[in-house]
């Protein structure tokens, strides 16, 4: 079969060497019997295969003793390689996943960009002004201001004649107090002193008219 898509070392052992996919299942490792052969320490004899599912390629880790890693992340079963995609062998060993004639930055630049659209959409529609509130709520707390106020203002003046009738009662009373007691001191004056037959002799009997 004529190959479509290759893997190309970026980093580690054999940089820049390159892999075209031409078989329906190729192997990965140390060894040099492996369809792609990694000369790094970290890499397993029999470290992943690579098989064909439709047009695309699958990868897959042997149970090699470092793991395979994909943009970072290890692998825990078959995975569906996208053209683009960093597969990491060991440690150290990152192949890229390329479709033949194709540049691997423009597929780099695209998704950047894409990434950047969508950002700017997000930024575009969180800068959006809020939508204006109903003016309803306004009408009617407006439409209560003025009862309240209008009770606020009766409220003080139907208080001011009861407040004035108080003042008045209590005035009276002490005035009433004042009075009783100015009585009774005159009383007290007048009964500790005999006083009877000189304010009103005619009232009393025994006393000397003049």
């Amino acid at each position: 079969m004529s190959a479509t898509y290759q893997l190309v070392i970026r980093s580690g052992a054999g940089a820049g060497k390159v892999l075209p996919l031409e078989k329906s299942e190729m192997h990965v490792g140390r060894d040099v019997t492996n369809d792609l052969v990694i000369s790094d320490e970290k890499v397993s004899r029999r470290h992943a295969r690579l098989y064909s599912e439709g047009d695309q390629y699958v990868v897959e880790d042997l149970g090699s003793t470092n793991g395979t890693f994909i943009n970072g992340a290890r692998l825990s079963g078959p995975h569906l390689l996208r053209v683009g995609e960093q597969v990491t062998f060991g440690e150290t060993s990152i192949v890229s996943y390329e479709r033949i004639g194709e540049d691997p930055n423009a597929t780099v630049m695209s998704t950047v960009s894409a990434s950047s659209s969508s950002a700017g959409g997000h930024r575009t529609a969180e800068s959006a002004p809020p939508p204006r509130r109903n003016a309803e709520p306004d009408a009617y707390i407006s439409s209560e201001v003025p009862l309240a106020r209008d009770e606020f203002d009766k409220s003080p003046r139907s208080s001011v004649p009861k407040k004035k009738s108080k003042n008045m009662l209590v005035i009276i009373l002490i005035v009433l107090g004042l009075f009783i007691c100015l009585c009774a001191v005159v009383f007290w004056m007048i009964d500790s002193n005999n006083l009877y037959c000189t304010i009103a002799p005619s009232l009393f009997p025994g006393c000397a008219v003049p």
